[in-house]
């Protein structure tokens, strides 16, 4: 299937690592031009270096999404490179667990902020440039937690329910430009920042992370856990020339975990 993305251009937010690092890669291993973002260097250069090996063009932009200059930096860097951007992955952001009651403002702050505020802001200074092109796409990463909450995890819960309503407002709003809102909704994926839950989760419980693991895995069809590069192909065909009108849609990654409808 020919998805049509050689030449394009695409930011990827949390191309340090994981899901972003996996759909970094699978873009340049369809021709595509991608701009990888994240707080660190090196992890970024580790990322450009197998965009390059896949056969893509890659730029490393580290940034700080709660930076509103930081996040016009990425967009003015990726320009300056590539000369227009086609498609925006949000995938930054994470947010710590714990017991609701031991959950300190700051703590829901930072997750509402990084995530929710920092997919706006990037979404923001990346449209005028998506209607310049004619069209474009923008896939936000949510989390299976935006409709079924973990009482361990109610900060990350409630900022991927924002995040449901903003990707379906942002359709509706972008649809006269060409511009397709989607969003992808893995719940639990093994990633590093998977594995920092089950280890806070692990010590809540009093189990060991490897017991929980189990657990979790033996839910999942096949017996394991979502990998990263699974998300990554579904984000390529989301942003491919196969898709035409589907807008506004979340489509759930879960590996048959979820029963909610």
């Amino acid at each position: 299937m020919d998805l049509g993305l050689q030449d394009k251009v695409v930011i990827v937010t949390g191309g340090s690592a994981g899901i972003g690092q996996a759909t970094a890669v699978a873009f340049a291993g369809e021709g595509a031009k991608v701009t990888a973002v994240g707080r660190s260097i090196e992890p970024l250069r580790k990322t450009v270096s197998e965009i390059e090996a896949a056969g893509g063009e890659g730029l490393a932009v580290v940034a700080d999404l709660n930076q509103l200059e930081d996040v016009k930096r990425v967009v003015e860097e990726t320009v300056s490179r590539f000369g227009h951007i086609d498609i925006l992955f949000n995938n930054a952001g994470s947010a710590m667990g714990g017991p609701f009651l031991e959950i300190p403002d700051e703590q829901w702050m930072a997750a509402m902020q990084l995530k929710f505020f920092g997919y706006m802001r990037l979404t923001r200074e990346v449209i005028p440039h998506l209607i310049e092109a004619g069209g474009g796409r923008i896939i936000n990463v949510i989390g299976a937690f935006g409709k079924e909450p973990s009482p361990s995890f109610l900060p990350g819960a409630a900022t991927n329910a924002a995040i449901r309503n903003f990707t379906k407002g942002l359709a509706l709003t972008l649809k006269p430009h060409n511009i397709l809102v989607n969003a992808i909704s893995p719940s639990l994926t093994r990633t590093q920042r998977a594995v920092r839950l089950l280890e806070q989760q692990a010590e809540m419980s009093g189990l060991s992370v490897e017991q929980l693991e189990q657990e979790r895995s033996a839910d999942f069809v096949g017996g394991h856990m979502t990998k990263p590069e699974e998300i990554a192909a579904l984000a390529l065909f989301l942003a491919s020339k196969q898709v035409v009108t589907l807008t506004g849609a979340e489509i759930d990654v879960n590996g048959g975990t979820s029963h909610s409808i």
